[in-house]
């Protein structure tokens, strides 16, 4: 039977798929490859593809759905391509949290029985999941909930079968979206649940977790290993972590064993190694074995670090802060800039920062911008500020500097991709139009046309210093014109540190990375190497 594999893409550049790509490749997988992708800015990742045999389309995203549910109604329009026309069997999966151990075409042969579908469980059930059960709560009410409650969670990452059944899959997916609560959440997951549960069931073979198919490390690693007592707050009435487990551990209803590595090889609890590996980024000790097997990525060390604190008046939170880090890195280069703020002169000797710089002038936003109603930056401020930066650059010796405010805790060391940028993951925020076309001007790289947030992100302190040198000029210069086309397109976060790093970085054609081991919480006690959003000792005032 002839064989396909289907995925899409939106922003993301080559690094962000070559794992993906790399490791089917090694599987011997012989099968058709199909990739859509969304709003390409250029040619670069649809050559690529191209140069690997794989059948590029591109689609342009509707904002009918969100764009992890309108991919399904994509998949239905390239399976009925003439390319489409000898496939038989179907595996759509996603793209870049995902890497290949075995070749999934034959697995699926093998294991496929006399159903229609393979689904894959996620090892925990919805009343023992938040996101599952809270979302699937919140988008089709409490009946639905408690009628779901102890069956397996299923992953809509990963969806195998005969094409003229997975086709009405899709489709059934997708329409489903429209009697949610919002169509356009990102609840492609919820959907795909009630298609297989309420209408496909018997259609349907669900693998379990332990099973060689396909490891969620998410569920059924990260957590448990990570975070077995972890819990939120309820996201609706029903719902909530610790009522609804009566006081056990996450491990303790986890559905199968935590799986184990074996030189570089994810082992299910059968004893075989998985097809499929989906979410390794979510445990880091793990992606980076997995991202350096299959995408000849390199990771660099916590004494390529330093630390730039800009801050205002948050002393106490700063000494706090500071203090932390000085226990995991003792003795990294640290800058501390005061933004005409209250002096921290005193903290920066308690911490041995190697300079301290005491602005009399703010890089805002200033009251004035503000009682206009301005979002963002003016020029002058944003030249201030990265004036500021490129200066704290100069003087720190380590290769890499993180970005630190008075709310960014650092709790121990930690390796990042040896990427340009690294900013906090899943947050994709558009940069406009005028903001790539400036960047294209002077000769950058707009494969990824987005930026993440600034908090805690790292940069490489040679790209921007050579980005800063380089651009600075004509980037003051267009910024305003820039501003306001970003206002009247919607792009509103043009005028804020990171989305001026970033573009100011891509136009020397900076490689960016979202894998950043922070958590957005506050919560000192989670487990992540940075807690953004701490506040503690934070003065709100």
């Amino acid at each position: 039977m002839n064989v396909a594999v289907i995925a899409s893409c939106y922003g993301y550049g080559i690094d962000q798929v070559k794992p993906w790509v790399n490791s089917l490749k090694q599987t011997g997988f012989k099968g058709m490859v199909f990739v859509i992708v969304y709003n390409p800015s250029d040619n670069i990742l649809l050559e690529y593809f191209k140069s690997e045999g794989i059948f590029a389309f591109v689609a342009q995203f509707t904002g009918e759905t969100n764009m992890a549910t309108q991919r399904f109604i994509n998949y239905i329009e390239v399976l009925n391509t003439d390319y489409g026309k000898e496939v038989d069997l179907v595996i759509s999966t996603d793209i870049r949290d995902i890497v290949f151990q075995t070749d999934p075409g034959v697995w699926l042969q093998n294991n496929m029985q006399d159903y229609d579908l393979v689904a894959t469980s996620e090892g925990i059930r919805f009343r023992h999941e938040d996101w599952n059960g809270g979302n699937l709560e919140k988008h089709f009410g409490k009946k639905r909930f408690v009628t779901h409650a102890d069956k397996e969670t299923l992953c809509s990452g990963i969806i195998a079968g005969k094409k003229d059944v997975i086709m009405k899959l899709f489709k059934t997916i997708y329409e489903i979206a429209f009697f949610s609560e919002d169509t356009g959440d990102f609840v492609d997951q919820v959907f795909y649940n009630i298609a297989i549960y309420e209408i496909f069931k018997e259609k349907t073979r669900i693998v379990s977790a332990g099973e060689d198919w396909v490891a969620n490390i998410g569920t059924i690693k990260a957590i448990p290993e990570n975070m077995p007592k972890w819990s939120t707050s309820s996201r609706c009435e029903t719902y909530g972590y610790e009522r609804i487990r009566k006081n056990k551990t996450y491990n303790e209803v986890l559905l199968c064993k935590i799986p184990e590595m074996k030189d570089t090889i994810v082992y299910a609890e059968n004893g075989k190694p998985y097809s499929i590996v989906h979410q390794y980024d979510r445990y880091q000790p793990w992606k980076e074995i997995l991202l350096e097997k299959y995408g000849g990525f390199k990771f660099a060390k916590h004494e390529d670090l330093g630390f730039y604190l800009w801050a205002y008046k948050n002393v106490e939170s700063a000494d706090y802060i500071l203090g932390k880090l000085r226990e995991s890195y003792p003795k990294a280069d640290l800058v501390i800039s005061s933004d005409n703020g209250e002096s921290f002169e005193e903290v920066a000797i308690k911490h041995s920062a190697k300079k301290y710089i005491h602005g009399t002038k703010s890089h805002g936003p200033s009251s004035k911008s503000l009682e206009s109603g301005r979002y963002g930056w003016t020029v002058n401020e944003a030249n201030l500020w990265l004036a500021r930066l490129y200066e704290a650059c100069k003087e720190i010796q380590n290769d890499w500097v993180m970005l630190m405010e008075e709310d960014i805790l650092v709790k121990q060391q930690f390796t990042f991709p040896a990427n340009d940028i690294i900013m906090i993951p899943k947050i994709h925020n558009p940069i406009s139009n005028a903001g790539l076309d400036w960047i294209k001007s002077v000769g950058g790289n707009i494969s990824y046309p987005w930026y993440s947030a600034g908090g805690g992100s790292i940069i490489n302190k040679h790209k921007f210093i050579e980005a800063y040198e380089k651009n600075i000029d004509s980037f003051v210069e267009n910024y305003e014109r820039i501003y306001e086309e970003s206002m009247k397109q919607g792009a509103a976060g043009w005028g804020w540190n990171d989305s001026i790093i970033a573009v100011l970085m891509y136009s020397v054609n900076a490689t960016i990375s979202v894998d950043l081991p922070i958590i957005e919480s506050g919560n000192e006690e989670d487990n992540a190497a940075i807690i953004h959003k701490f506040k503690k000792h934070y003065r709100t005032t």
